[in-house]
């Protein structure tokens, strides 16, 4: 778990903060069980006090292999 923190610390930080959130739909969203919705993932930064890309490792590496799509000038 980031930060050190176990499921269960998670989803009572997340309670606290009025997210309705328990430790199985933690670990159904770390086993890739369950979607996270946008909204979830800014609470995930906020109680993690991380940025968005710390949520996804390896999203920089993904970044530097897919080329970026160029408009074409006509």
């Amino acid at each position: 778990m980031a930060a050190g923190w176990t499921q269960e610390a998670l989803a009572r930080e997340a309670q606290l903060a009025g997210w309705d959130l328990d430790r199985s739909t933690i670990s159904k969203i770390e086993a890739g069980l369950r979607r996270v919705y946008d909204s979830e993932v800014w609470h995930l930064t906020r109680l993690l006090n991380c940025n968005l890309p710390d949520l996804y490792p390896g999203a920089e590496t993904m970044k530097k292999r897919i080329p970026p799509t160029q408009a074409k000038r006509k």
